[in-house]
């Protein structure tokens, strides 16, 4: 069992970050199903932000439960995720 879902302290925390964590996928795929270039990038900006929330939860909150290593490797996927959505945000957009 993971040590955080049994500490009564991290519930509320665990289930903010599997709420954003999964969010991200959620719009990105809702987005997809608009099939409109504009609403894609729209749904995408949301993702990113949905990703960015998980990201700073791990840095900020995280880093007190998990093992550095471990908060450390999911930052780095969150970014990772970060900048492939930022940078089909850019190639969706009509340049100006």
């Amino acid at each position: 069992m993971n040590p955080l879902t049994q500490n009564p302290l991290c519930t509320r925390l665990v289930s903010q970050q599997v709420a954003s964590a999964g969010s991200i996928s959620s719009n990105i795929e809702e987005g997809y199903g608009r099939r409109s270039r504009a609403d894609y990038a729209r749904f995408l900006v949301i993702a990113r932000g949905s990703a960015t929330e998980t990201r700073g939860r791990y840095k900020q909150r995280f880093k007190h439960w998990l093992p550095p290593e471990i908060v450390a490797t999911r930052v780095a996927l969150c970014e990772e995720i970060i900048a492939i959505l930022s940078a089909t945000i850019r190639n969706l957009r009509p340049e100006p």
